[in-house]
């Protein structure tokens, strides 16, 4: 079978400047690798003549298992090839076509990263192969727009635009590499789009009797946000808010020596943020985790979330801060997130068909 080629017209870099070197998994030993490429910008929002609100280039990274790839030839003959040590999104692709049902594909899980991070922080990818490895699935991380190798403009907020990106990314698994997406974590920031998607694929499930939902979510160290209580003096300088009061923007360096730009639009949307709209999320099984030593965002948040969503798991991880201390906590996460799957599949949520996972990919 031939398929038509995908927009992608290079590889996003392992690394980013602006960002701290990345401390990628070793898939030395493993079968499985990772794949980067681009959702190109061809594939843009329909009907926006503002570029502005056109969806941008997103860097996307997906862990694959090597032995799919070599699972069918290109014939489509049912005889096996080797595996291929370097594979592309095109080799992926080709690979679900010549696949005789979407059964057969393995699904995916998508992880999304927080506030000033992008894809190949550490415990973004370290998630990523985690559940890979111990769900024996797929998993895709993506640049949300502003961040890592996607274009667009960085914004502190932007949580609409966000939510535009995971819709993207989740079109791209189900439409150009046909599997399943059986589960989206998202970290800090990251899980407002998450949560935010899962209740409007609950709100499309009620109109479209064919759509099949994402059933399993997990919110990573979430902020449980309530309009008015975002306060600039005690997230920005005395110097940041004069001048943001004065010329309505500031400028801030991130951690890795990357600049961006804070604006008042962005203050005002944070503003009138909430989180009350979880409370609406009931026919998705949502886990959160949260580490009981986080002084970014209060471990009080978790228990928010516990006590607003109705079919809502909680686990707190004691000594974990804001980012987990690295890849302190990354097996127990990975462990967690299986855990509730499995646990939630056989209270009453959509079953997905995954192979048995095997014990804590972290623990030699």
């Amino acid at each position: 079978s031939s398929i038509p080629p995908v927009a992608v017209s290079s590889r996003p870099p392992a690394e980013c400047q602006g960002y701290p070197p990345p401390l990628l998994p070793d898939f030395a030993s493993s079968c499985f690798a990772d794949v980067d490429f681009y959702i190109d910008e061809e594939r843009r929002q329909q009907g926006t003549a503002d570029s502005e609100e056109r969806q941008p280039r997103l860097a996307c990274t997906l862990t694959w298992c090597k032995d799919d790839l070599g699972a069918s030839s290109a014939a489509g003959d049912g005889v096996a090839s080797a595996p291929v040590e370097e594979p592309t999104i095109d080799d992926v692709r080709r690979t679900n076509v010549n696949s005789k049902t979407s059964s057969q594909r393995r699904p995916v899980v998508i992880v999304c990263h927080g506030f000033l991070s992008w894809r190949n922080q550490m415990l973004m990818s370290h998630v990523a192969a985690g559940l890979a490895q111990k769900l024996n699935c797929h998993a895709l991380r993506f640049d949300f727009r502003g961040n890592g190798h996607s274009g667009g403009r960085w914004r502190s907020a932007g949580f609409d635009e966000e939510l535009s990106d995971l819709r993207t990314v989740v079109d791209y698994v189900r439409n150009e590499l046909g599997c399943e997406v059986f589960c989206i974590a998202g970290h800090s920031k990251g899980s407002a789009a998450v949560l935010r998607f899962a209740l409007e694929q609950q709100e499309l499930n009620h109109e479209q009797k064919s759509f099949i939902p994402v059933p399993y979510f997990v919110n990573l160290a979430g902020r449980f946000v309530v309009p008015g209580e975002f306060d600039i003096k005690t997230r920005f300088s005395k110097e940041q808010c004069g001048e943001l009061a004065k010329e309505g923007k500031f400028t801030m360096k991130t951690f890795g020596g990357k600049e961006v730009v804070v604006t008042q639009e962005d203050i005002d949307e944070r503003a009138d943020a909430s989180s009350a709209f979880v409370s609406e999320i009931r026919t998705s099984s949502v886990l959160t985790i949260h580490g009981s030593a986080d002084t970014t965002v209060d471990v009080e948040n978790a228990k928010m979330y516990d006590e607003s969503i109705p079919r809502h798991t909680l686990k707190i991880i004691e000594g974990g801060d804001h980012n987990f201390n690295g890849l302190k906590f990354v097996g127990e996460i990975v462990v967690s997130i299986a855990e509730f799957i499995q646990s939630a599949s056989k209270n009453g949520n959509r079953h997905v068909n995954i192979p048995r996972y095997g014990g804590n990919p972290f623990s030699q």
